[in-house]
């Protein structure tokens, strides 16, 4: 489990700084107003860690932010049902897959004419008829349904292109147009837009062309994405328009790089301030906010990869299912006497699922869409008030202003995630795929939450070492925490048990806390951990005049630590119970040698 935990760090971590490396060479170090000094100032203060993680942070968002953008255009098409049949079937004159189809047909014709004849040859031996008069309804309808087969498949994915834009056309039919909150508004609402005429990947210096009050660019991963924004029709029931209205206008995509004109970030020359300048609290905002954006990004992203991976795989298996149509009668001829080769399961089921996929992915979009549209028509003027909400704050990110926009910015986004991989659930195939970039999705959520919790800008010195380190907040939080309060609490001689059975300073080694959490059993670990307290005890408060101190304190360096270490070592599987240095692992915790050699030498003194 440690292994593969240590593989996923590794691939993330090479990801991170290839994405890093290409995003350098395409545009220096530039993005979102970081300029090239800033990110390449040789300070190793706390402050200069902070300018680097928020460089850092922007850079992956930027590529993150571009490769959704590219996404949701390309769901526009594959969201499209009509598309399988133009590229698959098509409208006229024999298509490959129906060639292929044809090949399956007959080799089923000739298998069902054997079948007849193996059937009269049994009946005219037998002298039976029941096996032909069981038998012969079914096999005629079979026989007649396999030469059908190339017929109903087109007929189903015809009613799931219907089903589907019934669902789509929803929202007009019941008069809930897409709208978004706008303050700047008379009605506290605005239409939504769509964006047409995409270009994407375009570089600084072609920019220019661009720039009329018809088009916008905005730049993502070194390059700018240009588009033009048009309103969006009120009856709009295209799955193309639905999945824009969401993604664009209720997630706005489009401004979550984006930081306001009004509050920058710190300008190029200002490293080197103190931690606690205007210019450090600045900068870690921005980090935390653009670690929050980064983490909308991922929401919204990798829902839009399963869909489009799932579409995809559905082509194929439409192809297959279809061409090999005539072979699942087989199946409904013989019944489970195939057992697990039923053909009914591998072909029919599969088929069903995969045509009905676009409507299924519909349901939740539709749906969420018109929840959402809703709702802005209820907090509009003369709605629903919800002044704490509705307060403009200083949000550095141009996507939301209020906290009423961050809510409806969570609702779009749990409608999406929510609702996309409920769909995709309906086959094995697509569960199986959708389940494992759920999980990807998961992983990289859980690093963009953190990921400002990680950031090491807190200067501390280290008791043990005396070195000069700085932590960030996760690890102010483990020191501080119940185990970092209760190190504190404890008696002295237990703050030295890790410097004691810890590998010399320079060297790789399991800190003796370390090993104790690896044991399987809390009590058994509690009861070790108390003994070595006591042993230790012992030795710390030796006391010459005192008979049971000195016997204590000796029987502890002789048996008693030694069995205990030993006794990790079994229910740990360490290498940590060799006391056999016991005198120079005494003397980082502050026992000399000689002391040691003092105590077993010791008599009881009247």
């Amino acid at each position: 489990m440690r292994s593969g935990i240590k593989h996923k760090k590794i691939v993330i971590s090479g990801l991170a700084i290839a994405v890093l490396v290409w995003l350098m060479n395409i545009n220096g170090f530039e993005f979102i107003g970081i300029q090239e000094a800033n990110a390449q100032a040789t300070s190793t203060r706390p402050d200069q860690m902070l300018n680097d993680s928020f460089f850092l942070v922007g850079t992956i968002l930027g590529f993150f932010h571009w490769l959704t953008l590219n996404l949701v255009h390309v769901m526009e098409m594959v969201l499209d049902p009509n598309n399988f049949i133009e590229i698959s079937i098509g409208e006229s004159g024999p298509s490959p897959l129906n060639k292929i189809w044809q090949f399956s047909r007959d080799i089923m014709n000739l298998l069902f004419a054997f079948l007849l004849i193996a059937g009269g040859i049994v009946t005219l031996v037998t002298a039976k008829k029941d096996l032909i008069t069981q038998n012969m309804p079914k096999f005629i309808l079979a026989v007649v349904l396999v030469n059908f087969s190339w017929f109903f498949p087109r007929v189903i994915l015809d009613v799931s292109n219907i089903l589907t834009s019934a669902i789509y056309s929803l929202p007009s039919a019941i008069s809930a147009p897409c709208e978004i909150i706008d303050d700047t508004s008379p009605t506290g609402k605005a239409p939504c837009q769509l964006w047409e005429n995409i270009a994407f990947n375009v570089k600084p210096e072609d920019v220019g062309q661009f720039n009329t009050p018809d088009w916008e660019c905005i730049q993502s991963a070194g390059s700018y994405t240009c588009f033009q924004l048009v309103p969006m029709a009120e009856d709009a029931n295209s799955p193309h328009a639905i999945l824009l209205g969401i993604v664009i206008n209720h997630t706005k995509i489009l401004e979550l790089a984006k930081i306001r004109r009004d509050n920058p970030p710190p300008p190029a020359g200002t490293v080197g301030a103190p931690l606690g300048s205007d210019t450090t609290q600045r900068l870690l905002t921005a980090i935390i906010q653009i670690g929050f954006a980064f983490l909308i990004v991922i929401a919204l992203m990798f829902p839009l990869i399963a869909m489009l991976v799932v579409f995809i795989i559905r082509i194929p298996i439409l192809w297959l299912t279809i061409s090999f149509m005539p072979f699942m009668f087989l199946g409904f001829l013989i019944g489970d006497k195939m057992g697990k080769a039923n053909t009914m399961d591998y072909i029919w089921k599969n088929f069903l699922s995969m045509a009905f996929l676009p409507a299924l992915v519909a349901i939740p979009l539709t749906v969420g869409f018109i929840l959402l549209n809703t709702g802005v028509d209820l907090m509009s003027s003369g709605g629903i008030t919800l002044n704490d909400f509705e307060t403009p704050q200083n949000f550095m990110l141009e996507s939301f202003t209020t906290f009423l926009d961050l809510l409806w910015l969570m609702m779009a986004l749990a409608v999406i995630w929510i609702g996309t991989f409920a769909a995709l659930s309906v086959n094995k195939i697509t569960e199986a795929v959708s389940t494992k970039i759920k999980g990807w999705g998961e992983s990289w959520g859980k690093l963009a939450a953190t990921m400002p919790l990680r950031i090491p800008f807190m200067p501390f010195k280290d008791k043990a070492t005396g070195e000069k380190v700085n932590l960030s907040l996760m690890g102010l939080g483990s020191r501080m925490g119940p185990a970092g309060i209760n190190e504190v609490l404890n008696a002295p001689m237990r703050r030295n048990l890790d410097r004691v059975f810890d590998a010399p300073s320079g060297t790789s080694g399991t800190t003796l806390h370390g090993v104790l959490n690896s044991m399987p059993a809390s009590a058994q670990k509690t009861t070790i951990t108390n003994n070595l307290n006591n042993k230790f005890d012992a030795i710390i408060n030796f006391d010459a005049t005192n008979a049971a101190s000195v016997t204590a304190a000796q029987n502890a360096i002789r048996t008693d630590i030694p069995a205990l270490m030993k006794q990790i070592k079994a229910d740990a599987n360490t290498g940590h119970s060799d006391i056999s240095q016991l005198a120079g692992k005494m003397g980082r915790a502050g026992i000399s040698e000689t002391r040691l050699q003092q105590i077993l030498a010791a008599t009881t003194t009247p």
